[in-house]
């Protein structure tokens, strides 16, 4: 199950309860870390086979250079 920040944040206003932030956040950032890992060999194999999301960037990115190259 995904760490979200917000709704641990909402609940613990509502109830009036006192969090350790620090806690909190160091949680929030090893979820993160944890769910930017996995996706990085996702991301890694797209931009080595040049498909999907990867495509679409690479192809924005060689238009910006064209265009700055224009200028």
């Amino acid at each position: 199950m995904e760490f979200c920040l917000l709704p641990v944040l909402t609940a613990a206003a509502d109830a009036g309860v006192v969090v350790d932030l620090h806690d909190v956040f160091r949680r929030f950032a090893a979820q993160r870390h944890a769910l930017h890992s996995r996706g990085a060999a996702a991301v890694e194999a797209k931009r080595l086979l040049n498909v999907g999301s990867e495509r679409d960037l690479r192809e924005a990115i060689k238009l910006v250079d064209e265009h700055a190259a224009a200028i």
